[in-house]
């Protein structure tokens, strides 16, 4: 009997699937406020439920529903917060989302609920970060780039120069980052960005410094040329998606695509609005800097007392 049941189970899987559909084509504008989710209609459904998880697959009793209530206004949703425990909380900034949308059926006056889309992400730097090996580097490294240089003298090095720098004083350097900074910390990514820029300056590589936006938030970053080409090099990416930094990757994929990763076309992702060579840059002489000193005279094998 056991038998027979799980088999008329298995023969009715198809049939629900047909009468009670998924939606399809889940859509994402990623910003660090808020998610714009889109997908598409589907007839005969009394309304949709989003739900998010830290890790991807999980069944959807596993998962955090997004929406308070059911969405009955259309195929669009703004996820700014979860409402937990009577208040708003924003969980956007700095955690893994994988997104699904389910939509509900009224079967008899019984609601039923079908399996979840397939997942988007927000891990807008798959395959450019975790740069602690030579290999890493090198299989990111390009001949040319099509996009327009940075508007300043350039400063070519080399590429191996730059691998021995990651795999010596720029480990340190993460590896002091995630021991003593919040990834969260506003602001934190400014006098690290400085701190790595003269570090590299001690290897004799030369850098820029860059104020500007990842995606509509304000940040800063490094930008390296390397053998002609230019790279993104973040060592403070953990505040967008955590346990991706230092993130490394070519100029010219520097927008996001349709499916939020990094890509030659798309939405602008990392900003340049100033730049700054290692002589304009300097950690502030005050007690909020203290730690960033700290951190770069231990990775520079400085004495405590020496300012950068």
């Amino acid at each position: 009997m056991i038998k027979i049941f799980l088999f008329l189970i298995l023969c009715q899987a198809p049939l629900f699937a047909a009468l009670f559909p998924a939606p399809a084509n889940l859509r994402i504008v990623y910003g660090e406020q808020n998610l714009d989710i889109t997908w598409d209609s589907l007839p005969g459904v009394t309304g949709y439920n989003l739900y998010t998880a830290p890790t991807p697959n999980l069944p959807v009793a596993k998962k955090r529903r997004i929406n308070q209530t059911l969405i009955t206004s259309g195929t669009h949703f703004l996820y700014m917060w979860d409402y937990e425990n009577g208040r708003h909380e924003r969980k956007i900034k700095g955690r893994l989302h994988y997104i699904s949308v389910t939509a509900l059926y009224d079967k008899k006056g019984r609601v039923v609920e079908s399996k979840p889309s397939p997942e988007a992400d927000n891990f807008y730097f798959k395959g450019y970060c975790d740069i602690d090996t030579p290999a890493e580097i090198k299989a990111l490294l390009k001949p040319s780039q099509t996009a327009p240089l940075l508007p300043v003298e350039a400063r070519v090095n080399k590429a191996g120069d730059f691998i021995r720098f990651m795999e010596t004083r720029g480990k340190k350097l993460m590896n002091e980052v995630r021991a003593k900074i919040d990834p969260l910390q506003v602001g934190g990514c400014a006098p690290i960005s400085t701190v790595l820029i003269k570090l590299l300056l001690d290897d004799s590589l030369y850098a820029y410094r860059i104020e500007g936006n990842f995606i509509n938030e304000y940040h800063t970053f490094v930008i390296i040329n390397l053998d002609s080409v230019e790279y993104v090099v973040d060592f403070t990416a953990d505040q967008f998606i955590p346990g991706v930094a230092p993130v490394f990757f070519p100029r010219d994929l520097s927008h996001l695509n349709m499916a939020g990763k990094l890509a030659p076309e798309g939405r602008d992702i990392y900003l340049i609005g100033k730049i700054y060579a290692p002589e304009q840059s300097d950690l502030a002489d005050n007690k909020t800097a203290q730690v960033y000193r700290e951190i770069y005279n231990r990775v520079a094998g400085k004495d405590r007392t020496t300012t950068p």
